[in-house]
């Protein structure tokens, strides 16, 4: 199934789009529902702060401190990538209600948006408020665009 382009400068553009698709009803064209989506997103955003339990292997942190950050930064966060694991664990959602994951995602948002302290992130190292708006942000895109929007 074709996935939708998405582009969000902040988290409210973020947060406005996943309103819009809870209160459309949107259905996904990817493996997930719009609440594991949302609830997923919600938990990175929370794990951004609070810190990750997960550690990669050394090989990846070093890649991803050294050149995925900026790629991913600027380009977006390609799909295909299964977390297993203790990742998986963490981060991968049961089936969740939709209105549901959207509150939660609302409160993660504003925790991201107002607290300053960023937790090392696994994979792309120290990280500042900026960065790690801009990560969240481009996580959202990757995620999100395998909810159909209905309008269309």
């Amino acid at each position: 199934a074709s996935r939708r382009e998405v582009e969000y400068a902040t988290l409210d553009d973020l947060v406005a789009d996943a309103e819009r698709l809870v209160a459309a009803g949107a259905q996904t064209t990817g493996n997930w529902s719009l609440g594991q989506i949302l609830t997923h997103l919600a938990r990175v955003m929370e794990k951004s702060i609070d810190g990750f339990d997960m550690k990669p292997s050394w090989f990846m942190a070093l890649l991803g401190r050294l050149f995925l950050k900026k790629f991913f930064l600027k380009n977006g966060f390609p799909p295909g990538f299964q977390l297993k694991g203790a990742a998986a664990k963490e981060l991968v959602p049961d089936e969740t209600d939709a209105s549901q994951a959207l509150e939660h995602l609302r409160h993660a948002a504003a925790r991201l948006k107002n607290e300053t302290h960023r937790a090392v992130h696994p994979f792309f190292g120290k990280v500042d408020q900026t960065e790690s708006n801009r990560i969240n942000c481009r996580h959202g895109e990757l995620h999100m665009s395998f909810v159909a929007d209905p309008s269309n």
